[in-house]
């Protein structure tokens, strides 16, 4: 695991769910006792204080990648 820091004004609930749509590898998905998908912890931790951002991600994960949903997250 990797941690990487960002400082933006954020809505983090926003920005975490824009992260997993674009980058759909950090949702794990599996399958449950009774044969049904079930979510899993995701590939990612986000954490927050103030304008600074916190992720924990997989070490494989892109970092250009996250680097672009940061730059283009516009908190509602």
């Amino acid at each position: 695991m990797k941690r990487l820091h960002f400082n933006k004004v954020n809505n983090l609930s926003q920005l975490h769910n824009e992260l997993l749509v674009a980058l759909p590898g950090l949702r794990r998905v599996g399958m449950g006792d009774d044969g049904r998908n079930r979510a899993l912890p995701d590939n990612i931790v986000v954490h927050g204080l103030g304008n600074d951002i916190w992720f924990t991600v997989v070490d494989d994960a892109d970092e250009a990648a996250i680097q672009a949903v940061v730059d283009a997250h516009t908190p509602a």
